[in-house]
């Protein structure tokens, strides 16, 4: 009966508080995620244009933990309107802090996004910007895994589903800079396998501004606050024309704040960005007097420019820590400071181990000055005191053990004559 209260009780105990403060016994859990770091080289390729309203370009980012790839189309609809879908695939290395200690992980996902511009030729507007996107992370299953001699850890990375909506604007800045405005929208669900399916979604926002520093020299940076995570990034940018061709060296960092669990990550890198097809942004430039084809101005109002820029960029493979601790032994612990029982000469008295010792699958021995037939059964715990015991007062021990650890209970036994 004491067995089976005490089994009860733990299950009570252990799913009123976090699965990670309590189940996973003896282990060294971590709340919170490890940041990842990059050094990453980029390149960005635009071939020749299909032809004058049709624009490719290719994105490549890689690094021992990294791979991205990306390809993007865009159509010049007219004068002043235009778009682009972009295709994107992501593996990254990342590390997980499961309670049984941090794993790295190759994580990949693919996404697929569509962005839309029309442009103003006014003197405080540049364009009017949307976009939506959707990705698709791959779950990874690690197996079991031992925490300590009281629990094991059952390990699963959980992949996410995620869409996300883009509305805002770009303004012309300061000395020939642009600034770009945008609300956000983001719904990611995390596909968890031992626990519930994790959402996270809501409305954000973000900033990024071009500015020139001095001629040929652009400093970008940007930052966005959004639902399942916080991306800063900031690039230097150094652009020129070599045979006729545009083109920008290169050095960005970025970092991520992972949210709901979500792990950080920090890059920092070069990249090069090559234009090769027919530029028509000094005609387009000209024409709302803003002057050279390769200023800031002039590169946000060309097309070829514009196609340059996926209509999707993931900062980071989306994905979590899911894990479920299973108890595989508690460690013996004495209910009370003295186990005090009372039998009656010359009948068989019987008393619970298991009312003075409680942990999983314990064995049970009694120790010191043990009267004589006085007898525990090593499974169940039951101790019995046979008739034949005069009455008086007896002090032994009771001792429980189990692959977790031992523990002992003074015994105080009162054998009373009744008539």
């Amino acid at each position: 009966m004491m067995k089976c209260f005490f089994t009860i009780a733990l299950m009570i105990i252990t799913a009123s508080l976090p699965a990670w403060e309590v189940e996973c016994l003896g282990c060294r859990c971590h709340n919170s995620d490890s940041t990842d770091k990059f050094l990453v080289g980029r390149v960005v390729l635009q071939p020749e244009n299909i032809n004058r309203f049709c624009a490719t370009s290719f994105l490549l980012e890689g690094s021992q933990d990294l791979f991205r790839g990306s390809g993007t189309i865009g159509l010049d609809l007219s004068a002043d309107d235009r778009m682009k879908v972009t295709g994107e695939w992501l593996s990254q290395n990342s590390s997980f802090n499961f309670c049984s200690g941090t794993k790295k992980r190759w994580i990949h996902q693919w996404a697929a996004g569509f962005a839309y511009q029309h442009l103003f030729c006014n003197p405080y507007i540049l364009s009017f910007d949307a976009g939506v996107c959707y990705s698709h992370a791959f779950g990874r299953s690690l197996g079991t895994k031992a925490c300590s001699t009281q629990s094991d850890v059952k390990r699963y990375i959980a992949g996410a589903k995620a869409f996300d909506a883009t509305l805002g604007a770009t303004f012309f800045s300061f000395c020939d800079g642009v600034l770009s405005l945008f609300a956000t929208y983001d719904k990611v669900e995390y596909k968890k396998k031992y626990f519930e399916d994790k959402e996270e979604k809501g409305f954000g926002g973000g900033v990024k501004l071009v500015q020139p520093v001095i001629p040929c020299v652009d400093l970008v940076v940007g930052a966005e606050v959004r639902q399942p995570y916080n991306y800063y990034n900031a690039e230097l940018n150094w652009v020129s024309e070599l045979f006729c061709y545009d083109y920008t060296l290169g050095l960005f960092g970025a970092y991520t704040q992972g949210k709901g669990g979500l792990c950080n990550d920090g890059r920092l890198g070069v990249q090069i960005a090559v234009n090769l097809g027919s530029t028509n942004c000094r005609e387009r430039a000209a024409s709302c007097g803003n002057g050279s084809g390769r200023s800031v101005i002039g590169r946000a109002l060309d097309f070829n420019n514009w196609v340059m820029t996926p209509a999707v960029y993931r900062p980071k493979v989306l994905a979590v820590k899911d894990q479920d601790c299973v108890i595989t032994c508690v460690a013996p612990q004495a209910v009370g400071t003295t186990f005090d029982i009372l039998g009656i000469e010359g009948e068989i008295n019987t008393f619970e181990g298991y009312e003075a010792l409680m942990g999983s699958n314990l064995s049970f021995s009694l120790t010191g000055s043990v009267p004589s037939g006085v007898t525990v059964d090593q499974t169940t715990g039951v101790m019995i005191v046979p008739p034949t015991l005069e009455a008086g007062e007896y002090n032994f021990t009771l001792r429980g053990v189990n692959q977790c650890g031992s523990a002992t209970t003074p015994v105080f036994l009162v054998i009373v004559r009744v008539g």
